[in-house]
């Protein structure tokens, strides 16, 4: 079973990536929501970051990752997305950096778990902790 992938985007135009190569969106941010897909990875340019950084789908896109316990690959210039959402200084090791292409792997490996559940009892105030715990 291969992975797939799907590109959001704040535009309905897409993305362009760095090499100049034009990649077209499947979803718009504010209209594809993070609970539609298993994982996220968060992969914007610095610029791309700033703008994000004060659009409020954006923010509500990677904290509705993170309260539904998503794994999250956190691309080198994300940081400040995460600042201004308020989940910097709550990343957890279900949050991977995706920093060059030697760390898509181990985020690759990590999402066949499909959840990090270990987040869910910081994040939900009526989640239990389960039986092996």
């Amino acid at each position: 079973m291969g992975a797939f992938f799907e590109v959001i985007a704040p535009k309905i135009g897409g993305v362009t990536l760095s090499d100049g190569t034009a990649v077209a969106a499947k979803h718009k941010i504010d209209g594809g929501p993070s609970i539609l897909f298993d994982a996220v990875a968060v992969l914007p340019s610095a610029e791309g970051a700033a703008l994000l950084a004060v659009d409020a789908p954006a923010k509500d896109f990677v904290c509705d990752a993170f309260a539904h316990c998503k794994f999250i690959g956190v691309g080198a210039d994300a940081e400040l997305l995460f600042t201004k959402a308020g989940l910097a200084e709550d990343l957890d090791d279900g949050c991977l950096p995706l920093g060059t292409s030697k760390d898509v792997g181990p985020f690759l490996e990590a999402c066949s778990m499909l959840r990090y559940w270990p987040r869910e009892l910081a994040v939900d105030l009526d989640a239990e902790p389960a039986p092996h715990d």
